[in-house]
């Protein structure tokens, strides 16, 4: 086995007919007035809930991803708005306005009922705010203990400037939550329960017959209060305070994370929804919630109990069944998305299974139990559940039946026909009718976690064994590489002619020989985290965990292209999966979004910033075997391009003719260099490769 950690790529000679043809292409492409770009899905729908808010007609909801959500008025579909990037902790009405907090970016304010937000001028100095609460005139906000200030700030002129009120709390304390019973301020902190009858001017502890000590919610109607705690405990008090008892003792022994009253009193979870008809003396669990949903928030809107839970987003009431108010929110992980049939299925880090016949436009969750895994072949699905079983669907997912031995969850699968490869800790698995039956074909080859087809060759990806081949479908395996490639883990594999890609921990790799030699393909990518990797004729995409999705053009060049407009340049990326000449890509926490394939042509190395009618490209890049390296310009005017090495330094000064110029890079030293293309207020810039 031969290792280059070079490049090695021979390209066609370079003719003036492709070249012509280029040229007329990237016109077509420059002068374009409109670009594809990426664009979120409706869901599938979900996501965790941080907060909720409700007042009269109005219910807001903010999440751990800093967007905030405003249910329609026709209670059909939310509506977002973003905040940043922060988790939204809480909201509280100023005057005319809404406010809102957040764990990291501050306070924001809306003046149109949530439609928009913008931060306040002047907020408390530490930015991790958890809580608002008011009393009269006078606001409150409590923050998380940063290790340089933590505590309670006040605000005597509706939100404009905020100052320390936590005479007499501990010092650093974190303040959790907050309550108004009467005149009386209760205060929930990591170092118990405080009181202040002097709008919060002054703070006495409260904690007489309070066992727990951090305080993560209250609750207070009339005179009585109630705490909970990180420990799943339950205080109450009738006396606005003053003593404590614990409550009933049916809760589990997770962190009570929402409290909300509606005639009786509900407690959300970190396992689930409780009420209580006796101000919390007792308690009993409400719905049918076989997942363990976490309950983050609650909110009380028209009668009507919302339930903001933790990745599954919305439900009304109870927890039976799927999220049924979530119409909008699409704020789901996303660790598995593939095209079967009529439909584009996608598997939640929750373990709801979707389908969308619409290209992503409108879902519906199919699953009849939460699944932990799911892969499929046309119109049959297999999915392996929570509880252990193994269930099979030859319809889309409309019906499902459990098969007689649970097989385990799945870590790759591979759809060939009406074939379907699967790995799971068995082995390797093959089906012939869609998965209603399996045979093990290999139990040896374990932790496999990618397939692919090489001819009639089957790969394996593996975690630790490097990267297999198996010539008998599947029965058994031998290493391509007996090398330093034997005992890597393999993240993807991919494999278009006769060359194989593969994705490590240091990146992409590629053997055009079987293994006996690999070259190193990173140039381009800025994030080696590969999850998942789709080809496109020859055209390879990958996602990445941390810098969205790259494409490499493999019969042009050797260079990956950021192929994110639309999608943040630092988007984990979990799946891929193309379907009729749209590319989708699951996300770690904003659903799937879709781009067309064909627009591929729009993924040129430009500046950021640089206009999309004024453009410079390169061919080929990078410079191996030929002697000289192109510019075609969109500006068709006379001009020059400047060559500048990685020092800065400009090497070369091009006469630009019609928008086309050539350098002869005989003599150059191997390296990064940069082209730069000047009009006007105009530049377009292009980095490039020489390695010969």
């Amino acid at each position: 086995m031969k290792f280059r950690s070079t490049i090695a790529f021979s390209l066609p000679a370079f003719s003036l007919f492709w070249f012509s043809l280029l040229w007329f292409s990237l016109l077509a492409f420059s002068f374009s007035p409109l670009r594809a770009q990426w664009v979120q899905t409706n869901g599938p729908e979900g996501g965790t809930i941080t907060s909720m808010f409700s007042s009269g007609p109005e219910l807001l909801a903010g999440t751990d991803v800093g967007t905030i959500y405003r249910l329609s008025g026709d209670r059909s579909v939310w509506s977002p708005a973003v905040t940043g990037n922060a988790r939204v902790t809480a909201f509280l009405p100023i005057g005319p306005s809404l406010s809102a907090a957040t764990a990291g970016n501050g306070i924001f304010l809306s003046s149109d009922g949530g439609v928009t937000w913008s931060p306040i001028a002047q907020g408390p100095s530490n930015s991790n705010v958890l809580f608002l609460a008011s009393a009269g005139s006078t606001l409150f906000a409590g923050t998380l203990n940063d290790g340089t200030n933590g505590g309670l700030f006040r605000s005597s002129d509706a939100g404009q400037t905020w100052h320390e009120a936590d005479s007499n709390l501990p010092a650093g304390a974190s303040v959790f939550a907050m309550a108004t019973s009467g005149q009386t301020l209760v205060a929930g902190t990591d170092a118990g329960i405080f009181t202040s009858i002097d709008s919060g001017k002054t703070w006495v502890s409260a904690g007489l017959g309070l066992a727990a000590n951090n305080i993560t919610s209250l609750a207070a109607n009339g005179a009585a209060v109630v705490a909970g705690t990180n420990a799943g405990a339950i205080f109450r008090s009738t006396d606005r305070g003053a003593h404590w008892q614990e409550g009933g003792n049916e809760l589990t022994p997770e962190a009570i994370l929402a409290l909300a009253w509606d005639g009786n009193l509900y407690a959300g979870t970190a396992n689930g929804l409780f009420r209580s008809t006796d101000t919390g003396a007792h308690w009993a669990a409400v719905g049918s919630d076989p997942a363990g949903l976490r309950v983050t928030a609650l909110a009380v809107n028209s009668g009507t109990l919302f339930i903001g839970t933790a990745h599954a987003g919305i439900f009304i009431d109870s927890l039976n069944g799927t999220p049924n108010a979530s119409n909008g929110i699409a704020l789901t992980s996303v660790p598995t998305t593939f095209s079967g049939g009529p439909y584009l299925f996608a598997l939640t880090g929750f373990g709801d299974v979707a389908r969308s016949s619409d290209s992503g436009d409108t879902w519906e969750n199919v699953q009849p139990a939460p699944a932990r895994s799911l892969i499929g072949v046309a119109q049959n699905l297999v999915m392996s559940t929570l509880d252990g079983r193994t269930l099979h669907s030859s319809n889309n997912g409309t019906n499902w039946d459990t098969l007689p031995e649970p097989l385990g969850d799945f870590s790759a699968f591979l759809p060939n026909g009406t074939v379907l490869f699967a790995a799971t800790q068995n082995g390797v698995l093959l089906s012939t009718d869609g998965g209603a039956t399996w045979a093990i074909k290999n139990s040896i080859l374990q932790n496999v976690t990618a397939f692919a087809l090489h001819g009639s060759d089957l790969l394996a990806g593996t975690n630790g064994s490097g990267i297999q081949r198996s010539t008998d479908n599947g029965a058994n395996w031998q290493p391509i590489d007996t090398g330093f490639l034997s005992h890597m883990t393999i993240n993807a594999v991919a494999a278009i002619g006769n060359t194989i890609y593969i994705s490590t921990t240091s990146g992409v790799l590629r053997t055009t020989n079987d293994g006996v030699e690999w070259d190193t393909v990173n140039h381009g990518l800025t994030n080696f985290g590969i999850t998942a990797f789709v080809v496109n004729a020859t055209n390879l995409f990958c996602a990445t965990a941390g810098g969205g999705v790259f494409v490499l053009r493999t019969a042009l060049d050797s260079v990956w292209q950021p192929f994110n407009h639309g999608l943040s340049d630092t988007a984990t990326v979990l799946s891929l999966a193309e379907r009729n000449s749209d590319l989708f890509a699951g996300t770690d926490g904003h659903g799937i979004w879709r781009r067309p394939v064909d627009d591929i042509e729009s993924a040129v190395r430009r500046a950021p910033g640089t206009p999309s009618d004024f453009s410079l490209d390169v061919y080929p890049d990078p410079v191996v075997t030929s002697p000289t390296v192109h510019f075609v310009s969109s500006d068709l005017r006379d001009g020059r391009i400047s060559i500048v090495n990685e020092a800065g330094i400009v090497v070369s000064r091009l006469a630009s003719k019609e928008g086309m110029a050539t350098w002869d890079v005989t003599g150059f030293p191997n390296g990064v260099y940069e082209a730069v293309r000047s009009s006007g207020t105009q530049t377009a810039r292009v980095r490039f490769v020489v390695e010969r």
